[in-house]
């Protein structure tokens, strides 16, 4: 904080708690670890490029592209946030995007798993009960775009496959297990 006033940097206290417990945990750590990756290179690991796109979840503003990130961090300190190289250039969404590339190639299904095992044991929650929960996300989702010609009053289609039948639409289908806790504890995404 400039106490003249003339250069201020923010950040919600939601972001930045989820971001600190992050860290705390070990978690960007972890993510970097399992990845391959030119660490003399990138100003942004791969563990701190899944915190800058996680942190933006952790608000009620409307979660948006790759491309978004940089703007959502405009105002905040990302040097101090992302490590002494990280600068507001370097959460462009080319660079977010190779780092979640890095983290898909060494096994995203496995280090999740290990991840929420770690973060279960440190804050010492252990339900022996599993929830699964299959679901999926529509890459395309105007209906205006894609259906013409839809009466007025009748209900919108829904988007992708198989839902609408189309197999014109890309759609990820991934399953989802909790604990008793609600803690994740296994995410596996299908083609």
């Amino acid at each position: 904080f400039d106490p003249d006033g003339l250069d201020t940097e923010t950040l919600e206290l939601s972001v930045a708690a989820s971001l600190s417990i992050a860290r705390e945990l070990g978690i960007p750590g972890m993510i970097d670890d399992a990845c391959e990756f030119d660490r003399k290179q990138r100003k942004l690991t791969p563990g701190m490029a899944a915190m800058a796109i996680v942190g933006t979840m952790f608000t009620c503003n409307r979660k948006d592209a790759l491309r978004n990130v940089r703007v959502f961090y405009s105002g905040s300190p990302v040097d101090r946030l992302f490590g002494p190289k990280a600068d507001l250039a370097s959460l462009n969404d080319m660079a977010l995007g190779r780092a979640m590339d890095s983290i898909f190639d060494a096994g995203a299904e496995d280090l999740f798993c290990s991840i929420a095992s770690k973060v279960k044991f440190a804050v010492g929650l252990s339900s022996p009960v599993y929830h699964v929960d299959p679901s999926n996300i529509t890459i395309c989702r105007s209906p205006g775009d894609e259906y013409e010609g839809i009466p007025e009053g009748a209900p919108t289609p829904k988007l992708g496959r198989p839902k609408d039948g189309s197999e014109g639409r890309v759609q990820y289908n991934f399953v989802a297990s909790t604990d008793g806790d609600g803690m994740p504890a296994l995410m596996i995404p299908y083609d």
